[in-house]
């Protein structure tokens, strides 16, 4: 009877310990995911929108939440608008593919290709948005811009604020009325 009560008590600890990580894990990405301000809904769509699902590309429709790790795209006759829960836009032109961050990871966009132009609030203290194009990281730090992901470089063009260019070697600051891009040769300034 004493051996019966011991497997069975430690069977119960070792299932209250499971369920006790489990639980820890849950609250630990529901966290991450409240905790990023990120948030995207789909305000707008004009022509061809879709997003990736459960790995398979659906319709898009304005209302619609984007999911962290999801990716957006629009055909070329395609627009689509997004609010982030801060009050930031972001307008994905034609022929553009964004992906969301991941629940948990860095609050980093990834502009595959296409063009964006965003307005984006002002970030919390050590927690900048950052947007990833196939050159160079694009960090926000309070601004409204146009970002260009071409398959040669990527461009800005800063309307107000400030973003910062990192490609692993030096950086480059752009402010309010400059551009600048990145290719496989780093970032530099740009004049038109």
């Amino acid at each position: 009877h004493t051996r019966y009560w011991r497997d069975w008590s430690s069977d119960v600890c070792s299932s209250d310990l499971a369920l006790a990580v489990f639980v820890a894990a849950a609250l630990v990405l529901a966290w991450n995911v409240r905790d990023s301000g990120l948030r995207p809904t789909l305000v707008s769509t004009r022509g061809a929108v879709e997003i990736i699902r459960d790995d398979r590309w659906i319709p898009a429709n304005p209302g619609d939440g984007v999911r962290p790790g999801e990716r957006i795209r629009t055909a070329g006759d395609g627009t689509a608008a997004l609010r982030l829960s801060d009050g930031s836009s972001i307008l994905l032109e034609g022929s553009t593919d964004l992906g969301v961050p991941r629940a948990g990871a860095p609050r980093s966009f990834r502009v595959r290709t296409g063009a964006v132009r965003c307005a984006v609030a002002e970030q919390p203290s050590g927690r900048p948005l950052v947007f990833q194009t196939p050159h160079a990281d694009l960090t926000v730090l309070g601004t409204a811009f146009d970002l260009v992901a071409a398959p040669v470089e990527s461009r800005v063009r800063v309307a107000q604020g400030r973003v910062r260019w990192a490609d692993g070697g030096a950086g480059l600051e752009v402010a309010a009325g400059e551009a600048s891009t990145a290719d496989l040769r780093g970032v530099q300034a740009w004049e038109p």
